[in-house]
């Protein structure tokens, strides 16, 4: 997805925020069915339950929590990117499940790298794995964001080596 500029990126929450409750909705009706709770824990993993957070088609509820929580940490990275390196004229944004290069890329290439990540804490070698991948990068600007609940926002200056730099982003608004 090509952001060019930040006033893209409230629609694209809202989006988002919409899949989720259409996910709930569809858990509130799953659970009040009255099916056996193994049932229903298989029909929230394998089952179409969710939805994706930017397109209209089902996914199962585990891939929407993924990728719901993985865009978000994406595009409060985008707008703080935006912040930083407003001379930027857009970001390729490939966050979720994409696995195609760097979650972030400034768009020309080369000036900015960036990759995001959302989970329970970051250190179980997931911080380290996305530093190492953005140290390999041939940008100017390299940056990891992650949200994690429980780590203060705003940038980690004790959690960066050889010039890149680590930020907390923010959760769900």
């Amino acid at each position: 997805m090509l952001i060019s500029s930040v006033q893209q990126i409230p629609p694209l929450r809202q989006k988002i925020l919409r899949a989720a409750d259409r996910a709930v909705e569809q858990l509130r009706s799953l659970l009040s069915a009255g099916r056996p709770n193994i049932e229903v824990l298989s029909e929230m993993k394998h089952g179409k339950v969710g939805f994706h957070p930017l397109e209209d088609r089902p996914l199962n509820l585990i891939g929407q929590l993924t990728e719901t929580f993985s865009w978000l940490a994406a595009l409060s990275a985008t707008e703080l990117l935006y912040r930083n390196h407003p001379e930027v004229p857009a970001y390729k944004v490939n966050a979720g499940s994409s696995g195609r290069g760097s979650d972030i890329v400034s768009e020309p290439k080369g000036e900015v790298a960036a990759e995001t990540f959302a989970q329970i804490g970051p250190f179980d070698g997931k911080l380290n794995e996305e530093i190492n991948r953005v140290l390999r990068t041939e940008a100017k600007h390299k940056y990891v964001f992650f949200h994690s609940p429980g780590f203060a926002v705003g940038r980690h200056p004790e959690l960066e080596r050889e010039g890149m730099q680590v930020w907390v982003v923010e959760g769900p608004r």
